[in-house]
């Protein structure tokens, strides 16, 4: 069966990868804040470009897109083949 290629999209500031946006303890309306790490393991995968351009633009960032090969097979013990 034919392999599937999909596209997953992180968002960078300089060296760091978006995590997540938070309105915690925050008294205006329209007011947030971004957390970022350096590990890009526990950076947030978004799946929908749309979304991911509007999170990188309001916080300043830059999309980096990554694809996933994933083998199609009838065996269920196959892991997918991630390339970068």
């Amino acid at each position: 069966m034919p392999n599937k290629e999909y596209l997953y999209y992180f968002i960078k500031v300089g060296k760091l990868y978006y995590v997540n946006k938070s309105y915690e303890n925050v008294k205006r309306k329209g007011i947030f804040s971004c957390e970022f790490t350096n590990d890009k393991l526990v950076a947030f995968l978004f799946h929908a470009k749309s979304i991911t351009k509007q999170t990188s633009d309001e916080c300043g960032g830059y999309i980096v897109v990554k694809k996933v090969l994933v083998q199609k097979s009838f065996d269920r013990d196959i892991e997918p083949t991630w390339s970068v």
